[in-house]
């Protein structure tokens, strides 16, 4: 399998909103117009997105209008309950970064590999073998997946060209 992976901000996946500033519809473009891309390239079976149920995000409606498959690949909270992980993401280290009003993690934790391992199993689970497929997903999680897909054979490309800043630390790195 051929896998896309397009790293994000969470706030930027989300269809565009009359409230967006200006720099934030400026991304927002950017990311449909890689997409749209994609799309234009044909061979894509899927697209995975690690995003809130609650809101529509670009990738699918774009996906939704191409009769392209997308799937949500966020764990829901019984699922983070039954994984006993649940606890430790609700009190994760983290801070406001009131420029943009996002957040910032302070470091990984474990409990985010257990998350990495259900993207993983839902891409595989669902993906079509001979054709590329799409995966967006928070910036943090984009390396550990990528690596735990290659372990597995699959091909692996990273896009990171929306991400003007890191927002997490990894304690391995310090």
């Amino acid at each position: 399998m051929t896998v896309c992976i397009i790293s994000i901000d969470h706030y930027l996946q989300y269809v565009e909103a009359e409230t967006d500033s200006e720099a934030l519809r400026t991304s927002k473009a950017r990311l449909r117009a890689i997409l749209l891309q994609r799309f234009s390239e044909g061979a894509l079976s899927a697209i995975f997105e690690e995003c809130s149920p609650a809101k529509p995000s670009i990738a699918q409606a774009l996906a939704e209008a191409s009769g392209i498959p997308w799937h949500n690949i966020c764990m829901s909270t019984e699922e983070r309950v039954a994984a006993g992980i649940f606890d430790a993401l609700q009190n994760r280290p983290s801070s406001p970064d009131w420029d943009d009003m996002s957040c910032s993690i302070e470091y990984r934790i474990p409990e985010d590999t257990i998350r990495e391992a259900y993207f993983v199993q839902r891409i595989e689970t669902a993906a079509t073998p001979d054709r590329i497929t799409l995966v967006l997903l928070g910036d943090m999680h984009v390396q550990e997946v990528a690596n735990a897909l290659s372990a597995q054979g699959h091909q692996v490309e990273i896009v990171q060209e929306l991400i003007a800043k890191k927002r997490w630390a990894d304690p391995r790195e310090v």
